[in-house]
């Protein structure tokens, strides 16, 4: 068995490599939820993610990068770690620094399906048994010249 895709409302099946996200779709969505009530600069990646990702994406079966392009989902050409326990604001901040305006990023936690309500794929489901087939890998792989 290897890992799931994501499937758009059209019934699109799309990879892991296909989960990405523009600097423009970023940073709108970062300045729309630092206008929202319930942003704190002092949450983590985690916080941000049962705050602003979760609410915005149950039910869709999307991760939040493919929602946003669901249409025309964008390939990664940037891979991007995170840590959970982080400072989402300053995240935001570096990635607004230092990703390039053409960059289109794989960020795990906007990318992987959060929610974990039966609307799509498990995380465990999105990543599949060997993490060599998974969607890591994928991404890897195809940023390799």
């Amino acid at each position: 068995m290897s890992a799931f895709p994501q499937r758009t409302p059209s019934g699109q099946a799309v990879s892991g490599k296909g989960w990405g996200i523009t600097k423009n779709q970023l940073r709108a969505l970062v300045n729309e939820c630092r206008s929202q009530s319930a942003w704190r600069d002092d949450d983590t990646i985690r916080d941000f993610v049962e705050k602003f990702v979760i609410p915005r994406t149950r039910g869709l079966g999307m991760g939040l990068s493919l929602s946003l392009n669901q249409n025309c989902p964008k390939s990664v050409n940037l891979m991007i770690s995170h840590a959970w326990d982080e400072n989402a604001s300053r995240f935001f901040d570096d990635l607004e620094t230092h990703v390039r305006e053409d960059e289109v990023a794989f960020l795990c936690f906007l990318a992987l399906y959060q929610c974990g309500d039966g609307a799509g794929p498990s995380i465990g489901e999105q990543l599949g048994p060997d993490i060599y087939a998974g969607p890591f890998c994928e991404v890897i792989d195809s940023l390799r010249p």
